[in-house]
């Protein structure tokens, strides 16, 4: 049977694309991970974290590549259909469940604003177990995984806000481009990017309230996590290699 061309890929399903990531993720923590963080780790806790984040840092990675993946080639109508159309390709029974109040929050990696803000935490978590845990700081698996967790963490919140800029701006405008009308994923990640990087929009004109809330949030959280995030974990770097 011939592929319809005009079909939305169901890989642009944020729940396809999450449950995709976290089989990986969870075979890392089941059989790598207490082989990783048994010894010479005494804290049992600390071996349980260290799994964790191993395996939060494959679902971020491979979130992010597969995200990429997902919209790659898709432009123009299809690509805005894909933004808000793929849900409705899931079984009913999950749609059923993304009605559960705090269900879409959980289960939906391109929701930017919850979803950017829960892994800004997750990063946070590892940095702060870097800074006070002197096992962690010892430990060259856990370091590296420490600064793997905060990596992929800071590439997930801009992904996330990436394609949660995408849908709002097909649902609601909001974002004026020069030249060139937006015309799929890449030019939503250059957006994203320069505020991830400089709290700024660049070249790009912000012309509602809406997206000027979302923007100011984004920023906000680029903020904090690259002043307070990445300087924890570049002092700990420092500190520990001198």
């Amino acid at each position: 049977m011939s592929r319809d061309p005009a079909a939305i890929p169901k890989l642009t399903s944020d729940i396809r694309r999450s449950v995709v990531c976290l089989i990986p993720g969870l075979v890392l923590v089941v059989v790598l991970g207490p082989v990783i963080f048994a010894e010479p780790i005494e804290d049992s806790l600390v071996s349980a974290v260290g799994a964790g984040m191993l395996g939060w840092s494959c679902f971020a990675a491979i979130y992010c590549a597969l995200t990429v993946w997902a919209f790659r080639g898709l432009r123009g109508e299809r690509f805005r259909r894909s933004l808000i159309e793929a849900e409705s390709t899931e079984p009913r029974a999950v749609r059923r469940i993304l009605r559960v109040p705090g269900a879409r929050t959980m289960l939906t990696g391109g929701d930017g604003p919850s979803w950017a803000v829960q892994v800004a935490l997750v990063a946070l978590a590892a940095a702060l177990l870097l800074s006070v845990n002197s096992q962690v700081r010892s430990d060259p698996a856990l370091l590296l995984v420490g600064v793997a967790t905060v990596v992929t963490s800071w590439f997930t919140v801009l992904v996330s806000y990436a394609l949660h800029y995408a849908r709002a701006q097909t649902r609601d405008a909001g974002l004026r481009f020069p030249g060139e009308e937006p015309d799929g994923l890449a030019d939503y990640l250059y957006f994203a990017t320069s505020v991830s990087t400089t709290f700024a929009t660049s070249d790009i004109t912000v012309e509602t309230a809406r997206m000027r809330r979302l923007v100011t949030g984004h920023g906000l959280l680029a903020f904090a996590f690259n002043t307070v995030i990445v300087a924890i974990v570049v002092a700990i770097l420092v500190g520990t290699l001198i």
